[in-house]
């Protein structure tokens, strides 16, 4: 869990009390449920689901939300 926690625009990756959470700015905070590698259900919304994207060498890069009605966005991880 600890290699998807940090700082990706205004999406903060966090973990508290051994779970993984997601929380966009001050906004609520969802726990995450891994789906499979990388792609996991945002606390009881069905409508989004988060996403990670890693570069060649397999470090996690950029966060992706991916939306029901097919949109998407992403963010950079900020620093290293």
């Amino acid at each position: 869990m600890e290699e998807y926690t940090g700082q990706y625009g205004p999406r903060r990756i966090f973990i508290e009390d051994g779970s993984i959470f997601y929380q966009r700015q001050e906004r609520s905070s969802f726990q995450l449920e891994a789906i499979e590698r990388d792609l996991f259900k945002v606390g009881d919304l069905d409508y989004f689901r988060l996403s990670f994207g890693r570069d060649d060498e397999g470090k996690i890069v950029k966060v992706i939300g991916l939306y029901r009605d097919g949109r998407s966005d992403e963010h950079e991880r900020d620093g290293d």
